[in-house]
């Protein structure tokens, strides 16, 4: 896992104020990177997912991890700067791939990571991460007490009956 963030924007303007925006409410020292991938060979587009620290010290039960999305325009000197904040690791991992970002790439396997307890587990994860717009967002939890948990309330689009659904 490489924690180190950059963006490589100095030379770089926005090309909105969104942009701008969602760029500045970031600290770079608040984030610790989970997964993050660059396109080569000129970087036009980062992805990075990432859990920020400070969200623990703001509103109780606020999702603590960011996803990033950032496409650069070379030939404008401009570039898009895109957040979202989620409560579970594949909620993020969706909206990367919804932005361009192979699953694979950042993926949370191995290593430092957890690793599921069964398939079913991995077959959510899945059906989550490639869910597309399935999945509309209606609320989300994350506590970081003992123990912790984080939860995504969801209206699913294509469930015909009893359209609520929670991932815990």
């Amino acid at each position: 896992m490489n924690n180190t963030l950059d963006f490589d924007l100095d030379d770089l303007a926005p090309v909105d104020d969104d942009s701008e925006e969602a760029m500045e409410a970031l600290w770079s020292g608040d984030l610790t990177v989970l997964s993050q991938h660059h396109t080569k060979p000129n970087g036009s587009h980062s992805f990075v997912l990432a859990h920020d620290r400070s969200v623990t010290w703001g509103i109780p039960g606020e999702p603590q991890l960011v996803a990033i999305a950032v496409a650069r325009d070379l030939r404008q000197s401009t570039f898009t700067f895109e957040t979202s904040h989620h409560a579970t690791a594949s909620f993020a991992q969706n909206w990367l791939a919804e932005r361009g970002c192979p699953l694979d790439r950042i993926a949370l396997r191995g290593g430092d990571y957890i690793e599921p307890a069964d398939d079913l587990t991995v077959q959510v994860e899945q059906q989550i991460q490639k869910s597309g717009t399935r999945y509309e967002v209606l609320d989300t939890y994350t506590s970081d007490d003992r123990p912790g948990e984080a939860w995504t309330l969801v209206n699913d689009s294509q469930a015909t009956q009893a359209p609520v659904r929670l991932f815990f």
